[in-house]
């Protein structure tokens, strides 16, 4: 479990420009990374280390794990 979870400048604009439906999916999908930083559905971003993105609920949310914290990067609606 993380010690913490950071949400970039860039990722909280991303989520407040989101429709209200989209932003609490990804509230929800960003809080399970709480419980398991790199669940079996995330998949490595290519290029970037220890970076992945997660998709669920119509939103993919890129990050990274850095010893002890998850740092939420970007997020963005699936079309």
């Amino acid at each position: 479990m993380p010690d913490h979870l950071w949400v970039g400048d860039i990722g909280r604009t991303q989520i407040r420009a989101l429709p209200d439906e989209l932003r609490k999916a990804a509230r929800l999908l960003i809080m399970t990374l709480l419980d398991a930083p790199v669940p079996p559905e995330a998949s490595e971003y290519e290029g970037v280390a220890d970076a992945y993105r997660i998709s669920a609920f119509n939103i993919t949310v890129y990050y990274s794990v850095i010893g002890e914290d998850v740092m939420i990067w970007q997020v963005e609606a699936d079309s």
